[in-house]
């Protein structure tokens, strides 16, 4: 990014930084960490701390012991991520795919012998064998917005075996070697598990709402039309919450409306010559359809179409148009197909 793109995210940029102001053990030195992720997204060549500080005009010394020597918990920090995520996806497009969640690693050559879980090992980085760490990592995806929401290091045996290398490297002694794949579950599990709670007031006096969910999503049953506050946060298997996340609200309205549906082809009492026929027609382009229980796909301008078989004789075909609020609209047609047109034969046989 540029100085000027940079600039003009600033203010965004702040306010999501400043949700993990107390993951600081001194937080004092926060802003730093500003000038450390403004420097990652600048279009430097080496972003490496000496150039990220000269970029910021901040002490090299000082930005290097912010990086090295200040606390930070892992688990609050990774946490408060997980909050704004779970809350942000609410607000996201929707795409025919939903939210998915990503598990990958990623393996990052190094030198040497110190750095945390170095050693030969598959790297992807360049394809091949070679002196590097590995990260198993989550990630949730909808629509345009991609985010990760959790990383572990991959410890190898070697490693878990020398627990006096482990010491001297910072690496505490509950961690021990894992598979990649039960790094990843375990990941899913921390994901997985919220407390939703939803208010009429923002200072949540008036609760409506106070559930365990399992996932990404949550549906508030019985609402009255009005305005709702609602927050998140995130239980780990054993049952301990993080802190909450911002506030959001969401304003209901009572909506009994059906979508309107209207049927283009074919035409009332359609008698058609050929085997399959095309059912054309046009609702709101938010609306679920399916023609005799087949789903089919809603254009953005609200327009589908369905090819469909049909039998001898008289068919009906019904076609049903559902909204976000689960009001039904439904059309029919009856459509008569007579069958392929057999030709006579007659064979004439004589006595000799």
């Amino acid at each position: 990014m540029t100085p000027e793109q940079i600039e003009a995210l600033a203010p965004s940029f702040t306010d999501y930084l400043d949700q993990f102001l107390f993951c600081c053990g001194y937080s004092q030195t926060f802003d730093l960490l500003g000038v450390y992720c403004r420097g990652l997204l600048s279009d430097l060549k080496r972003k490496t701390c000496e150039p990220l500080a000269l970029y910021a005009g901040v002490a090299v010394r000082t930005l290097q012991e912010f990086l090295k020597d200040h606390v930070w918990s892992y688990v609050q920090a990774r946490d408060v991520l997980q909050h704004h995520v779970a809350a942000t996806l609410a607000e996201q497009p929707d795409d025919d795919l939903g939210t998915l969640g990503l598990i990958d690693e990623t393996s990052i050559v190094k030198k040497g012998s110190c750095t945390p879980g170095v050693q030969r090992q598959r790297c992807g980085e360049v394809g091949k064998q070679e002196n590097c760490i590995v990260t198993v990592h989550l990630g949730v995806a909808r629509g345009r917005y991609k985010t990760l929401v959790d990383a572990d290091l991959f410890l190898p045996e070697s490693w878990s075996e020398d627990r006096p290398r482990c010491r001297a490297c910072g690496i505490p002694d509950d961690l021990v070697h894992r598979p990649k794949w039960r790094i990843a579950l375990e990941q899913v599990d921390r994901a997985r598990a919220y407390r939703v709670v939803m208010a009429n007031d923002p200072s949540f006096r008036k609760i409506t709402a106070d559930e365990r969910v399992q996932g990404t999503s949550f549906t508030a049953l019985n609402l009255q039309p009005g305005t709702y506050y609602w927050r998140v946060r995130a239980q780990d298997p054993d049952g301990f919450e993080g802190p909450y996340s911002a506030v959001r609200s969401v304003k209901t309205v009572f909506d009994d409306v059906p979508p309107q549906l209207a049927i283009t082809a074919p035409p009332e009492m359609f008698v058609s010559p050929l085997p399959t026929v095309e059912i054309k027609g046009r609702t709101e382009r938010d609306a679920r359809v399916k023609v005799n229980g087949q789903k089919v796909a809603v254009g953005p301008d609200g327009a589908f179409s369905f090819p469909l078989p049909l039998k001898e004789g008289v068919n009906l075909v019904t076609i049903e148009a559902v909204d976000p609020a689960g009001n039904a609209e439904y059309g029919k047609r009856f459509i008569t197909y007579k069958g392929a047109k057999r030709s006579a034969t007659a064979s004439v046989s004589g006595n000799r």
